[in-house]
């Protein structure tokens, strides 16, 4: 039997009334490969949370090793052995690739202000040692041309990489990876399960992880976790977990909407051949910098269709979409809305126009209430009426927000995120929106 390195015994949290873990167990043994698995809002990402201190558990008890985490505070975290990645990337991103991963070295610094100031022995030791680490994980994770580049100007699959190389220069005992693979694409994908048997093979680090891409979950996890609205449906081996019955909880009300949904749209479809031109591009460049991002793109959107830009990570996907909403000036071309010339206009004034649009990362207003940031979405809306049955049709769409609506934003899942960002958007009157 492995040496169990974290035990989590009937851990509950409630933010409000809204019970977020309830009574969960259970044990990481040292030098595997754990996984939590979920729908969105199972309480997967608050449980690392609760690991790392960020939270305070209502109720039960975390161990590490020897330690009892409940009664440690959040700084102290790192300088035991554990480190995280986040869900949405946490860098700083005007510093260089080699910086911040110097930066996840100093929880392990030992010399004083008086030593760093002077920059003595001791400190240079210090540093070289920092150095040398960072080199070991560049080679690892193949990160020796993105050494000295600021991360701003990165793909976001890099900084995905960059993240967690910074996490292992905590030199960890226990890592814990939440969704490693976000917004990477299938080849990607397939690096970061290599990467994570060799962070366990090489580095002797036991992972613990959130994933939804279960193709992965399969190809690195040694056990599973499943959970469902905070609780615990199933543990064990990843066969074991798929048998059990209780693996698929289900939501009725996503096929209860679909259903009218589908039914709505068979009465109202529009003939895509005749629909008006909604969005227009002709020859659009966008730089940062010296960086051209986007390079002569022309594309045109027709009313009711939904048009989708695809492409690797570091395309110009997300910067064809900030170029088209105003938060980055094409260097050329032009952007037309319904008609109108919005080229190089002002974010808000594009927004008045009904064009709006959902950030990469959400960018909720986190110490706002669910119910604040909807209205948040309505600022520019004077029809008091016509706002109170929009609120209506997302609380009907999106249960969970209704359920939530007093809850801060800060403390939804990712995924329940994402559906108040995409709901906040379509807050505007007659809004179209680019996500």
């Amino acid at each position: 039997m492995l040496e169990t390195i974290l035990s989590a015994r009937d851990l509950s949290v409630r933010f409000g009334g809204v019970l977020a873990v309830n009574k969960v167990s259970f044990d990481v043994r040292r030098g595997e490969i754990f996984t939590l698995i979920g729908p969105n809002g199972a309480g997967k990402t608050t449980v690392f949370n609760l690991i790392s201190r960020i939270y305070q558990p209502t109720s039960g008890s975390i161990t590490f090793e020897d330690t009892t985490l409940t009664d440690m505070a959040p700084y102290s975290i790192a300088s035991l052995g554990i480190a995280r990645t986040f869900q949405n990337i946490e860098l700083f991103e005007n510093a260089t690739v080699l910086q911040n991963m110097l930066i996840g070295h100093h929880a392990h610094r030992r010399v004083g202000f008086w030593g760093e100031w002077f920059f003595t022995p001791a400190a240079r030791r210090s540093e070289l040692d920092a150095c040398f680490l960072a080199e070991e994980v560049i080679e690892l994770l193949d990160l020796q041309s993105y050494r000295d580049a600021v991360v701003a100007g990165l793909p976001y699959g890099i900084r995905k990489v960059v993240e967690l190389a910074r996490a292992l220069c905590t030199k960890p005992k226990l890592l814990l990876l939440d969704e490693p693979s976000s917004g990477l694409n299938p080849e990607e994908t397939d690096e970061m399960a290599w990467w994570i048997k060799d962070i366990r093979k090489e580095l002797g680090v036991t992972v613990l992880m959130v994933e939804h891409d279960m193709s992965l979950v399969s190809r690195v996890s040694d056990r599973l976790l499943a959970m469902n609205q905070g609780e615990v449906l199933a543990q064990g081996t990843p066969s074991e977990v798929q048998s059990h019955p209780r693996r698929d909880p289900g939501l009725p009300w996503h096929q209860r909407r679909r259903t009218k949904l589908a039914e709505g749209r068979m009465s109202t479809a529009l003939d895509l051949g005749t629909a008006p031109m909604v969005l227009t591009l002709n020859n659009v460049e966008s730089a940062y910098g010296p960086v051209k991002a986007v390079r002569g793109v022309s594309l045109q959107v027709r009313r009711g269709e939904i048009a989708t830009v695809l492409g690797s990570n570091g395309a110009g996907k997300s910067t064809i979409l900030k170029t088209i909403s105003g938060v980055l000036d094409p260097t050329r071309g032009s952007v037309h809305f319904k008609g109108a010339d919005i080229t190089a206009h002002e974010p808000a004034d594009i927004v008045r126009r009904g064009l709006s649009h959902v950030p990469e990362g959400r960018e909720v207003f986190a110490m706002l209430s669910v119910h604040e940031n909807l209205l948040m979405g309505a600022y520019t809306r004077n029809d008091a009426d016509g706002v109170a049955r929009d609120l209506e049709s997302v609380y009907e769409y999106f249960p969970i927000l209704r359920e939530r609506q007093k809850q801060a934003a800060g403390l939804l899942s990712g995924g329940q995120q994402q559906m108040l960002a995409i709901s906040r958007a379509n807050g505007h009157a007659g809004v179209d929106t680019a996500r």
